[in-house]
């Protein structure tokens, strides 16, 4: 019995781990991007860096989501790079 409870308790254990690990690099991720996203608000004139140049602004937002999102982060491998859109 403690046998069959074993080999159904530790997959689900591990599965919580996996799932919390998950939230929480998702949680960085979203705080990687809303930090990004500050340069482009620029251009509307409602953020402090109102009047940036576009490869200003791009260059900030690189900068912005690297500093709150960083390589290697739980053995995460994202960075962020400009995809030449818009």
């Amino acid at each position: 019995m403690t046998t069959l409870t074993m080999m159904v308790s530790l997959p689900l254990v591990g599965l919580a781990v996996d799932v919390t690990v998950l939230y929480m690099i998702r949680g960085k991720l979203y705080q990687a991007v809303d930090a990004a996203a500050l340069p482009e608000l620029a251009v509307s004139g409602k953020a402090p860096m109102a009047g940036l140049k576009r490869p200003t602004r791009e260059t900030a937002a690189t900068k912005f989501f690297n500093a709150n999102f960083p390589s290697g982060y739980w053995g995460t491998s994202a960075s962020a790079s400009h995809t030449g859109r818009g």
